[in-house]
């Protein structure tokens, strides 16, 4: 498109204007497109915070079993006491055996959620980071136009 215009010496002088239609509908694709990638990661973020719960999800589980297993054989010992003294004995020893064991099943749980919430937040601090790294270059291509 181009635009007439006069000058203070009447000469006419043609200059040139971007179609507006034609930036409007650019613009529409950077957005989409910047939309559409921005929902496809939240879509995979989304996809991988599953996945680690239910990972999560099958370790607890695991570690629920394996404390009925040792409750369980705790409460065959139980039974088999014959004095006050042996279930004080059995007791202490429980304690110091499973101790160290659900601490560490803690430590477990707790560095897998951790790892479940740096892993689920990779696509979107990208998508962050490609807004971001966008930026200058949508404000020169503005101040091109």
């Amino acid at each position: 498109m181009t635009v007439e215009t006069k000058t203070k010496t009447d000469a006419t002088s043609r200059v040139r204007v971007a179609d507006p239609a034609a930036v409007a509908a650019e613009t529409c694709r950077d957005v989409l497109d910047f939309n559409t990638a921005t929902w496809d990661a939240m879509m995979k973020s989304g996809s991988i915070w599953a996945r680690g719960v239910q990972s999560l999800n099958k370790t607890l589980i695991g570690f629920a079993r394996i404390s009925m297993d040792e409750n369980g054989k705790a409460a065959q010992a139980l039974m088999a006491c014959r004095s006050v003294q042996d279930v004080v004995d059995l007791e202490t020893k429980v304690a110091r055996e499973t101790y160290p064991q659900i601490v560490n099943r803690g430590c477990v749980l707790s560095s897998m959620a951790i790892q479940v919430a740096e892993d689920s937040l990779v696509p979107l601090t990208n998508r962050v980071k490609a807004a971001m790294d966008s930026v200058p270059a949508r404000f020169e291509k503005a101040l091109a136009a």
